[in-house]
Order: C-alpha cells, then structure tokens, then sequence
C-alpha cells in the first residue's frame, strides 16, 4: 500500500510541476496591470511591461530569467526601473532558446538590450 500512495504522489506532483509556472504568470498579470504576457503563451512563458514595444523603446532593455521554483525570481522584478522583461522556465529548468529569442525581440529597440545571465555551480 505504501508503495501505490508514493506513486501517486509522484504522479500528481509531477503533474502539479507542468503548471505551477503558467499559474503564477497568470496570477502576476492579473494582479499588476503593468505587465503582459507575450504572444505564444504558455508555451513561451516571458512577462513583461505592458508600456514597452520594441519599435518604439529607446532605452537599453534590461533581460533576465531562468529556471522558476525560487518565486518571484525574474518575473516579480519586472517593472519600471527594473526589469524590462523576464524569461521564464519550468521548474528548476532553464528556458528554451525559442522563448529566450521572443523575450529579445519583444522589447529590444535602437538602444539593445543588456542580458543578465546566472549561472548556478554546485560544488560538493
């Protein structure tokens, strides 16, 4: 019997996982009227300020994201004079290279963008 309650557990948490992300997304652009969700959603999970296209934004675009899991890492940081825009992956996974390239496009005017990359080492 205890065998058959850990494997539905996994189960139903592995299902959980696939839409925690979408969910908060949602809930953040529900809740703040500043930010928008780009085309494509949820497959490409990027949020980002409602006021800004890339035609005609002439400011440096500040990038960020990553894997989700630690909330409201990237996607609570976008806003006016923060982020510009956030690229979000599922849990503990980095975001695919098509959203990565959306998000750029999105909000990159004359000026560029500058991309904040993190990277995680685990020593042990």
């Amino acid at each position: 019997m205890e065998g058959l309650v850990l494997v539905l557990i996994k189960k139903v948490a592995l299902k959980a996982k696939s839409y925690v992300v979408t969910e908060f997304i949602e809930g953040l652009v529900e809740t703040y009227p500043g930010l928008q969700y780009l085309d494509g959603f949820p497959e490409v999970k990027v949020v980002l300020r409602a006021d800004v296209s890339s035609a005609a934004y002439d400011k440096v675009a500040i990038i960020s994201g990553g894997g989700s899991g630690h909330e409201p890492a990237h996607a609570g940081y976008v806003g006016e004079g923060m982020l510009t825009a956030a690229i979000c992956g599922d849990v503990f996974a980095s975001p695919p290279v098509d959203s990565i390239l959306a998000g750029i496009r999105a909000v990159t005017g004359s000026m560029g963008c500058l991309l904040i990359v993190k990277v995680f080492l685990f020593v042990m």
